[in-house]
């Protein structure tokens, strides 16, 4: 009796880590995905006065608790997050049915705090563990670091309630922007981006802060030393392999004429640039999209009207490289919808009145551009094989698409909610690209000069999550560009 109950409980740790094994990377992500989504989505929406979405964080809650059993088997961090959701589930019952009360705050920030060091804990030993650097693992370090702000968020709130005059720019009572607000705070001092709008002013306060900054700036650096470090201990591991001679039946070598004298066509003669130029295109891709951004729209911010007509030529040069690099369909075409959309807005500017419909036609546009060639750069700089000094170009390249698409972002958003932003107009002028790239490029550089600031719940949660890209692109895309040149080189 007591082997056949022995057996039975055991049956569901086994299942549980089989699928650990099989899937516990893959979670990483997934519970990253969910992670943000409450942070960047959530908790703004939250603040805005849309109090359901705290039974969607509720939920959110139960699918993370589910992750964490695939992905560890700790039973301590499994009943600190139980008591958490909990905790949340309190407070929501308190939410709907009493006036607010201060304490409210303190146990929501209490379970966010177990939860995060819980959560934290189960994490970090499912990236850092021994073994190939993927990447899954990579998207679960960044889970890491939202981790850390989430923690400090919640300390924030501890010693906002403790000191009221901790910080300026910030009141913590309880209500439907706190949260949000703590999250903000936390984001632009971990990233080190700092506008200036909240400030710390209590020793204790400046001291916390401190310590998050200091850990924002040291995390990057430690986590690719320890990535590095995981790769090259798996590649000295690895079985050679024997590589396949050129000449030998089923190469990838074998041309059209090879296969039966056929005369290349016009597809293969592209597959032989690709082939023979890829690399090289993407410096050159990285040249005009660097040319648009920091010296057209500039001019064109200054009156110069004429390099938006630069601009399309530009355009059409970089859709040609890119059929090149990769004949993704997809990719083209909707890279042809930007081009388009740049042709249509320069004509109505030339024959009709400033309107918001040029803003949203460009800045759909240029939206599809970043995407588009986003993910064809990214495809050619992360493939297998040589890191050469032009796919490191195609990685500054990606780096300066991922602030275009967010420039255009704070466009729409400018647009739906006028108050978004403080320091900017968002008018169909020569200084609107000018100003919405500046705006991002002093977000994604954490260097928050303080003239341009995010007010709205919505704008602040975007500012944090380009902060967050910023500060992690670095270290990941060496980690990722190591890990490929490892790869290639063999034992």
């Amino acid at each position: 009796m007591y082997s056949q109950t022995t057996r039975m409980a055991t049956k569901p740790l086994a299942k549980a880590r089989g699928l650990r094994r099989k899937y516990g990377d893959h979670l990483l992500t997934a519970l990253a995905l969910v992670l943000a989504l409450y942070m960047f989505v959530f908790a703004p929406l939250h603040a805005m006065g849309f109090f359901v979405f705290h039974g969607f964080i509720t939920f959110a809650l139960f699918g993370i608790i589910g992750a964490m059993v695939q992905i560890a088997d700790r039973p301590t961090a499994l009943y600190t997050m139980a008591i958490g959701l909990g905790a949340n589930g309190a407070v929501l019952f308190l939410h709907l049915f009493y006036p607010p009360w201060p304490y409210n705050l303190y146990i929501m920030a209490a379970a966010w705090l177990g939860i995060s060091i819980a959560f934290g804990e189960v994490v970090a030993e499912a990236v850092f563990r021994r073994g190939r650097v993927t990447y899954h693992r990579i998207i679960g370090a960044i889970l890491l670091y939202l981790l850390i702000a989430l923690a400090f968020a919640t300390l924030y709130i501890f010693v906002g309630m403790l000191i009221p005059d901790a910080f300026k720019g910030i009141t913590f009572a309880d209500d439907w922007g706190v949260g949000s607000a703590a999250v903000y705070l936390s984001l632009v001092t971990l990233t080190s981006t700092g506008y200036g709008d909240i400030v710390a002013v209590h020793p204790i306060a400046r001291s916390l802060c401190n310590i998050e900054s200091i850990i924002g700036q040291l995390y990057p650096a430690t986590l690719l030393a320890r990535l590095v470090t995981l790769e090259l201990s798996q590649s000295s591991l690895a079985e050679k392999t024997v590589a396949v001679p050129s000449n030998a039946p089923g190469s990838p070598a074998t041309n059209s004429a090879a296969r039966g004298g056929v005369t290349p066509s016009f597809v293969d003669g592209i597959r032989q640039l690709r082939r023979d130029h890829g690399d090289w295109l993407l410096t050159l891709l990285a040249g005009l999209l660097a040319l648009y951004m920091f010296v057209f729209a500039s001019l064109h911010s200054s009156g110069v009207f004429e390099f938006h007509g630069f601009t399309i030529v530009t355009l059409f040069a970089m859709i040609a490289a890119m059929l090149v690099i990769s004949d993704h369909r997809v990719a083209l075409a909707i890279m042809s919808v930007g081009v388009i959309a740049n042709v249509a807005v320069l004509v109505l500017r030339l024959l009709y009145k400033p309107s918001v419909f040029n803003i949203v036609a460009m800045s759909g546009g240029w939206l599809a551009i970043a995407i588009a060639l986003g993910a064809v750069v990214a495809n050619a700089v992360f493939e297998r094989g040589r890191v050469t000094y032009h796919r490191i170009i195609g990685a500054i390249l990606l780096y300066l698409l991922i602030g275009l698409g967010f420039g255009t972002l704070f466009v729409f958003l400018g647009l739906s909610f006028p108050d978004a932003f403080k320091g900017i107009s968002f008018a169909d002028d020569s200084a609107l690209a000018s100003s919405v790239y500046y705006l991002s490029f002093v977000t994604l550089t954490s260097t928050g000069f303080g003239d341009i600031i995010p007010v709205h719940p919505l704008a602040r949660s975007l500012c944090n999550m380009e902060s967050v890209v910023g500060q992690l692109f670095p270290a990941t895309l060496l980690a990722r560009l190591v890990a490929l040149e490892l790869r290639d080189q063999g034992p």
